[in-house]
C-alpha cells in the first residue's frame, strides 16, 4: 500500500498558506498536525506531539503518477507547413543507445497532437527517421554512446532521407554511416508542436521513449537539400539561422540558468524544459580551451536530457494551511494514515511577529534535498568491495530502502547516477523525499542520519527548555543575513553540506558583526551549491574533478547551470571550511565511533565556560545513540595549512583512535600511498575547536563531527556531550563577549 506527499515549501510563518499533495493507493486517509519532539528512530522512538490543525480530517485516497524524464517542447508559432517538404537537423549524443528501448531524439506534432514525423534510437541503437505510417528510413549501424553524430532527415514527395555523420575523435576522422532511405512521403499537415528528448507528453505532462544523452542545434528548414543542412549544421547556429527556407532553431547554449530555450532564427517560437534537463553542458564544438560556459557560449550549445530526470510531481493539492498565529516555531510534521501506511510530510514552522528567541536552529536542507531519495546502495551484491571497504558492519535494507528501488519514479539524490551513468546534478523538494523522515536509518550503520539524526538535537534543546527559531538552507539563501542578525546564536544540525554562495557570505557577514555560531556536525560548508532563480525548489551540485564525491563530472561541466559559478568544492574556490568555522572534512567511515581526549588548549581560561562542570579525566564522548561514539561518520579536524584561524584553540581530538575504515579525503592525497588509514595518519582525527573575536563578539564552536548530536541524549541527556554544548550554546546566547 502506497501512501506519500510533499508540500509545496519546507518553512512556513504564521498567516502564510501552505499547500499539501498526497498519493494514496487506499480508499482514504487521515491527515493531521504533529510536532516533532525528537527521532522517531524504531529502535528509540520519540512519539510526536499531537495537534489540532484547521485541515485535520479524512479525505478521499487517489494515486497520483508521475511524469518522470527530462524533454523539451516548443509550441510552434507560426505553424510549419509540410507542403514544400521538410528537413530537420540536429547534433546527437547518445548516453544509452543500447538501453534496448525506443528512445525519441525529436518528434513534430500536428495540431491534433498526433506525431507527423520523427527520429528516434530503436532498440537496436540504430536511429530511425519516419512519419505516422510506413516503412523507416534508418542507419545501417547502431550508434556508439558517448559519440556525438550530426544527423539530418529530409521528408519530400520522394520519400525519408537520412544523413548521419560520425563525428571526428582526436585523431579518428569523420565517419558516414551507411543509411537505408524510405518511400514514405509526409502527409500535408500543419505542424504545431516540436518535442525534443521524447515523444508525445500526455496532459499531465508524462513523456514516453525519454532520450539518454545530449542534443544541439535543432533546425527546421521548409524546402531545404539535406546537404544545405547538413553544412550549415557543422559550421554552427548562425549558419543555420541563414538557411534558406529556416523555419526555426534554438540554441541551448543562451538562458542557461532557465527553463526556456531560445529560437535565434526569428521565424518561430522558443521553448520550454520539462523536468530539469542538464544545461552547461558541452557540445559538438567544444574544444577545451575554456572550461566556464559564459567564456566560450557558442562550445555550450547543447542540452543533456535523462529518463530518470524530475523538477516537480506536478501534483494536485489535496489541502492547503494557513499557519495560525500563536504557533510556536519548531519542526511539525502533516501525519497522513490510512488503514495500512503512514508518512510524515515536514514542515519547519518559523516565529512570527513579536519577541525573537536568541537561538536559530539553521537547518541542513540543501543536505537533506542533496541526499534526497539517495540509492547508492543499489547493487551492493555486485560490488561488495565497495561494502567491505566502507562499512564494517553487515549492510542491512530496510523497508524504504526496498521502496526507493521500486519506485525510481519519485527520482534520486545527487549522489546516484543517471542509467548511462553520468552524475545526477539536480534535486528537487517537489516529490515525496521519502529520506525525509523522522524514522529513517541509513543504511551505511543502521542509525539515524540527517532529518531523522538532527531530532536529536530538537530533542535535546526541548529537554533542556532551550527556546529556539528555526530556518532552512532556502531560507538563508533567499533573505541573506537579514534572517540571521536578530538572533545570538545559530545552531547547525549534523551535516550542513551544502552551501550556496549567498548564504555563504551572509554567514560570514554575521560572524564578522559579532555574531556566534555552533557548528554542530562535520563535513559541512563542503559543496558549492546553486539554488535556480526561476526553481528555488531545486538545489544543483556539480562533483567536479576533486574532493571526495559519488561521482566525477564531465571534463568542462563544473560550473553550475544555475548561477554560472565554478561548482566543486568550497576549497578550491579560496572558502575551505577550515578558515569560517576552524575545521573541515578530514575523513569519513563506518567503523566505530570514539570519544575525545582534551588538549593543553582546554585549559585556557578563555575556555573554561566550555568544560564547566566536566572532570578533568571525565570521558568525552566515548558513547552515543549513534554507532556508539560522539567522533565518527565524517570527520573535521584543525589545520593552519587550510585556513583555521592561529588564534583559535583546539580544545580536544580523536587523533589516534579511529580505525582504517576511516581514510584520508581524497583532496588531501597528492599520491596514492599506504598508510592513509585512521590507525596510522594523524590527520584521521574529529577536533573541537573554538574561536573568537575580541572585538566584535564573534564566535564559533566546532566539534568536528555528524555523529556529535547523536550523543547529546545519551543516558538522558546527563553526559559531558550534553554539558559541554549547553555551556557553549548558554554563553553563546548572551549578549556579552564571551
Amino acid at each position: 500500500m502506497t501512501l506519500m506527499g510533499y508540500a509545496d515549501q519546507l518553512s512556513a510563518r504564521p498567516g502564510e498558506q501552505v499547500a499539501f499533495k498526497v498519493s494514496c493507493d487506499a480508499p482514504a486517509y487521515r491527515a493531521s498536525l504533529v510536532r516533532f519532539v525528537g527521532s522517531m528512530w524504531p529502535k528509540r522512538p520519540i512519539e510526536p506531539e499531537r495537534l489540532h490543525a484547521a485541515f485535520e480530517g479524512e479525505y478521499p485516497g487517489r494515486a497520483q503518477t508521475i511524469g518522470i524524464g527530462s524533454w523539451v517542447s516548443v509550441d510552434l508559432d507560426p505553424v510549419i507547413t509540410t507542403e514544400r517538404g521538410l528537413t530537420v537537423g540536429c547534433f546527437v549524443l547518445p548516453g544509452l543507445a543500447d538501453r534496448g528501448a525506443e528512445q525519441t531524439v525529436w518528434a513534430l506534432c500536428g495540431s491534433d497532437g498526433r506525431e507527423v514525423a520523427s527520429l528516434a534510437i530503436d532498440d537496436e541503437g540504430r536511429l530511425v527517421a519516419r512519419t505516422g505510417e510506413g516503412p523507416a528510413a534508418c542507419s545501417g549501424e547502431a550508434l556508439s554512446n558517448n559519440c556525438w553524430y550530426s544527423v539530418v532527415v529530409s521528408f519530400s514527395d520522394a520519400g525519408i532521407r537520412l544523413v548521419c555523420r560520425k563525428e571526428p575523435r582526436s585523431w579518428l576522422p569523420a565517419q558516414l554511416l551507411p543509411c537505408t532511405e524510405s518511400g514514405t512521403q509526409l502527409p500535408a499537415d500543419d505542424l504545431a508542436r516540436l518535442l525534443i528528448g521524447a515523444s508525445s507528453a500526455d496532459e499531465r505532462g508524462r513523456p514516453r521513449h525519454c532520450f539518454n544523452g545530449k542534443i544541439a542545434r535543432p533546425v527546421i528548414a521548409a524546402g531545404a537539400s539535406v546537404e544545405a543542412v547538413h553544412a550549415a549544421l557543422l559550421e554552427g547556429i548562425d549558419a543555420c539561422a541563414g538557411i534558406e527556407g529556416v523555419a526555426g532553431v534554438w540554441d541551448f547554449s543562451r538562458g542557461l540558468d532557465t527553463a526556456t530555450v531560445e529560437e535565434v532564427s526569428g521565424h518561430n517560437a522558443g521553448g520550454v524544459c520539462h523536468n530539469h534537463p542538464m544545461r552547461a553542458v558541452v557540445g559538438p564544438g567544444w574544444t577545451g580551451r575554456e572550461v566556464d560556459p559564459r567564456l566560450a557560449p557558442a562550445e555550450y550549445d547543447a542540452i543533456a536530457f535523462h529518463e530518470d530526470d524530475l523538477d516537480d510531481c506536478r501534483w494536485e493539492t489535496d489541502f492547503t494551511w494557513t499557519v495560525p498565529e500563536g504557533l510556536a516555531p519548531g519542526v511539525y510534521g502533516v501525519r497522513l494514515e490510512s488503514a495500512e501506511a503512514i508518512d510524515h510530510i515536514p514542515l519547519y514552522i518559523r516565529s512570527g511577529q513579536g519577541e525573537t528567541p536568541a537561538i536559530l536552529y539553521l537547518a541542513p536542507t540543501n543536505t537533506y534535498l542533496a541526499y534526497g531519495n539517495e540509492r547508492l546502495y543499489e547493487g551492493i551484491e555486485s560490488t561488495p568491495d565497495f561494502v567491505v571497504r566502507s562499512v564494517q558492519d553487515p549492510v542491512s535494507l530496510t523497508e524504504r530502502d526496498y521502496f526507493l528501488m521500486e519506485h525510481p519514479e519519485i527520482g534520486s539524490s545527487v549522489y546516484d547516477v543517471h542509467p548511462d551513468h553520468t552524475g545526477i546534478c539536480y534535486s528537487s523538494r517537489l516529490r515525496p523525499v521519502v529520506t525525509m523522515r523522522a524514522e529513517v536509518s541509513s543504511w551505511t550503520t543502521g542509525h539515524p542520519r540527517h532529518f531523522s539524526a538532527d531530532l536529536f538535537l530538537i530533542e535535546w534543546l526541548e529537554h533542556l527548555d532551550f527556546a529556539y527559531d528555526v530556518a532552512t538552507d532556502e531560507d538563508l539563501h533567499i533573505e541573506g543575513v537579514d534572517l540571521l542578525e536578530k538572533y545570538a546564536v545559530i545552531v547547525t544540525g549534523s551535516h550542513p553540506e551544502y552551501w550556496t554562495t549567498p548564504a555563504l557570505d551572509a554567514l560570514e557577514r554575521y560572524l564578522a558583526a559579532g555574531g556566534r555560531c555552533m557548528y554542530l556536525g562535520g563535513n559541512g560548508f563542503y559543496w558549492v551549491t546553486g539554488i535556480s532563480s526561476h526553481a528555488p525548489h531545486v538545489v544543483e551540485i556539480r562533483r567536479g574533478i576533486n574532493g571526495t564525491r559519488a561521482w566525477t563530472s564531465h571534463p568542462g561541466e563544473v560550473h553550475l547551470s544555475t548561477t554560472g559559478e565554478l561548482g566543486g568544492l568550497w576549497r578550491y574556490r579560496g572558502r575551505a571550511p577550515n578558515r569560517m568555522m576552524g575545521v573541515g572534512f578530514t575523513s569519513q567511515g563506518w567503523g566505530g565511533a570514539p570519544g575525545y581526549t582534551r588538549l593543553p588548549d582546554s585549559a585556557d581560561p578563555r575556555a573554561a565556560f566550555v568544560f564547566e562542570g566536566i572532570g578533568i579525566d571525565e570521558p568525552l564522548g566515548d558513547f552515543g545513540l549513534v554507532m556508539g561514539g560522539a567522533a565518527g561518520d565524517e570527520i573535521d579536524r584543525y589545520d593552519p595549512d587550510l585556513g583555521s584561524p592561529p588564534e583559535g584553540l583546539r580544545l580536544a581530538t580523536t587523533e589516534g583512535q579511529h580505525t582504517d575504515y576511516y581514510q584520508v579525503v581524497i583532496e588531501d592525497c597528492t599520491f596514492m600511498l599506504s598508510g592513509r588509514g585512521g590507525t596510522e595518519d594523524a590527520r584521521v582525527r574529529s577536533d573541537i575547536v573554538l574561536v573568537e573575536d575580541s572585538d566584535q563578539g564573534g564566535a564559533v564552536f566546532s566539534v568536528g563531527s555528524i555523529n556529535w548530536i547523536g550523543s547529546l541524549m545519551w543516558n538522558g541527556g546527563v553526559n559531558s556531550i550534553s554539558r559541554m554544548t549547553a555551556n557553549v550554546l548558554r554563553r553563546f546566547q548572551e549578549r556579552s563577549p564571551v
